[in-house]
């Protein structure tokens, strides 16, 4: 298990670091991030899916993504994002409390072809809640694959937080989400075997949110 009790003091040194603050006294003092202190600084975002991570977003005055695509605790989610704003205490970065809510997402032109590919995105998170690693299987192991009885109620759980479908499928399911959080800023994750079936997912989730690309 991972020593968790140093990330607040982690997630201050991040932000030193981009804003070219560190203490003289801090044994990393000589670390700078690049490019350098000419750019503007980026937004820092804390990700996260429990009560700890909203609460330490909340202290430190910083916006908080909300990991839904995770798949843990959804349940909660919107407790846990209320307990961010009520608690948010404004910073020199962020004046007001800020939510964003990160998604899981297989898009298709079809609802059939999206469930046929998210087989290997769900064979990986299950792989990876057993052993803690794995490869992105192809579909056709994935579908080739034979499930417990356990492992397929798990996997029925685990598509409840997925936004799977076709594009006027998913369109609805996001501006649910967006409601039920009350934010308009979503961020998607699709993890799928086809790199072509990826980018044609975001492409069709672009076209029907209408999206477009700053150029």
């Amino acid at each position: 298990m991972r020593d968790i009790r140093h990330y607040p003091d982690q997630v201050n040194d991040l932000i030193a670091y981009l804003k070219d603050t560190v203490d003289a006294s801090h044994p990393f003092a000589g670390v700078h991030a690049g490019p350098g202190p000419s750019t503007t600084m980026p937004e820092v975002w804390l990700l996260g899916s429990g009560i700890d991570s909203a609460y330490l977003a909340a202290r430190r005055g910083l916006p908080f993504s909300y990991a839904y695509f995770f798949g843990v605790d959804v349940q909660h989610g919107t407790e846990i994002v209320d307990t961010y704003r009520e608690h948010f205490q404004p910073s020199e970065l962020l004046t007001e409390p800020k939510v964003n809510i990160a998604v899981q997402v297989m898009c298709a032109e079809t609802a059939e072809e999206a469930k046929r590919l998210s087989a290997s995105r769900n064979l990986l998170r299950l792989r990876i809640v057993r052993s803690g690693r794995g490869g992105i299987p192809s579909v056709e192991e994935a579908l080739a694959y034979p499930y417990s009885p356990q492992e397929r109620l798990f996997l029925d759980e685990y598509s409840r937080t997925t936004v799977d479908g076709d594009p006027q499928q998913v369109k609805a399911k996001l501006d649910a989400l967006a409601q039920l959080y009350q934010t308009n800023d979503l961020s998607i994750v699709t993890i799928c075997y086809d790199f072509a079936a990826r980018v044609r997912s975001y492409e069709l989730v672009a076209e029907v949110c209408g999206v477009k690309a700053d150029v």
